[in-house]
């Protein structure tokens, strides 16, 4: 009798752990759901209830209309994209304009800038917004600390000599 009662107090253990690990990695499964809840969804939230200004019937129809599609950037093979060493290592804007043409930008060129410049930044013209993010991306997966400023911004004439430019510094 002694020898059934161990038996079953084993097996109500053992039990008791596997419900506990299913019940356990559920609540990790749950917390790890990235999908927003409904509970956390409160009507002054929403679209319809927002203070924001409406849009009058005679604004101009870029602003009225919800329908349009979203500008897309060009495309890399069609924009014009110099390098400019401006203080980095001999060679190292020709290693970029390569690194550019095999991701696409066909049209990259290399080149050298006047000054001692610091960093990896890229000027870009009013037009190309859209298109530096693009570009910024893809010269951060392989350089470090890449940043993006408008052609206003540039201290070096250099800068303003095509849509895209990239300025390699010390």
């Amino acid at each position: 009798m002694k020898e059934v009662f161990i038996a079953l107090v084993v097996f109500g253990l053992a039990g008791a752990g596997v419900w506990f690990g299913f019940r356990y990695r559920a609540e990790q499964q749950e917390s790890a759901d990235a999908r927003p809840s409904i509970e956390n969804f409160v009507a002054e939230n929403l679209p319809e209830n927002s203070a924001e200004e409406e849009v009058s019937d005679d604004a101009p129809d870029e602003i009225k209309n919800e329908d349009a599609p979203p500008m897309k950037p060009d495309a890399p093979e069609t924009i014009a994209v110099k390098i400019l060493n401006g203080g980095a290592a001999g060679g190292s804007a020709g290693k970029v304009a390569t690194y550019l043409k095999q991701n696409g930008y066909a049209k990259a060129e290399a080149g050298n800038a006047n000054g001692s410049n610091t960093g990896i930044v890229v000027y870009y013209a009013p037009e190309m917004a859209d298109e530096v993010k693009a570009l910024q991306l893809l010269l951060l997966k392989e350089y470090k600390g890449v940043t993006s400023k408008p052609v206003a911004d540039a201290k070096i004439s250099e800068a303003k000599t095509a849509p895209l430019v990239v300025v390699l510094g010390a």
